[in-house]
């Protein structure tokens, strides 16, 4: 992924990058951009690496989502799971 001559011979031989899965350094999609149109962007792309800004996201720009909290210990659960209600779907 930070291999910069591989990252320039790969835009050289596309007119534009996408991706299917969010494993990839924003970092080297922002170096791919400078060359070709890449879509989505880094910048989406660091959204969705991160759970709670893609919720956050969502939620500010007024796409429905289900309601979410975001925990750090078994005690922070219990509560989200009594402010939010059962049943309730818990991911890491």
């Amino acid at each position: 992924w930070d291999d910069e001559e591989a990252l320039r011979r790969f835009a050289g031989l596309c007119q534009r990058a996408t991706l299917e899965f969010e494993n990839i350094p924003p970092a080297t999609l922002r170096r791919v951009a400078e060359k070709i149109p890449v879509h989505p962007s880094a910048e989406v792309l660091a959204i969705c690496q991160n759970r709670r800004r893609e919720k956050e996201f969502l939620k500010v720009n007024g796409i429905p989502c289900a309601r979410f909290e975001v925990v750090s210990s078994a005690e922070e659960l219990k509560q989200a799971v009594t402010r939010i209600g059962t049943p309730c779907v818990l991911k890491t």
